[in-house]
């Protein structure tokens, strides 16, 4: 992808981003419109916060719309660039989370 495009899917990335607050409403709705954007095929954010924060909400949104593929694809991605830095008590939530929605708990 040119590096043009990467900018401004990273600007539309900030954009969502600066609409989320500490409601859970907005965490959910912004974890929509980054999954729209991605099956959309536009690229996922390289800065840290963006990434982190792209697919957490997607996860999120994935999780309460009971999609264990897409929360899946999430912490894989997350997994790929923070092995080192992921805490346990974080993977091992997120891998129990999994576990539920592959249950279809």
């Amino acid at each position: 992808m040119r590096p043009s495009n990467l900018r401004l899917a990273g600007l539309e990335i900030r954009e969502v981003l600066s609409t989320v607050t500490r409601d859970r409403a907005t965490r959910l709705a912004a974890g929509k419109k980054f999954l729209e954007m991605k099956k959309a095929g536009k690229p996922a954010p390289t800065g840290d916060q963006e990434f982190q924060a792209y697919w957490i909400f997607i996860m999120d949104y994935a999780e309460g719309e009971k999609d264990a593929a897409t929360f899946e694809e999430g912490f894989e991605a997350l997994k790929q660039r923070y092995s080192q830095q992921m805490s346990p008590q974080f993977k091992n939530a997120t891998e129990e989370r999994l576990k539920k929605l592959k249950e279809g708990k």
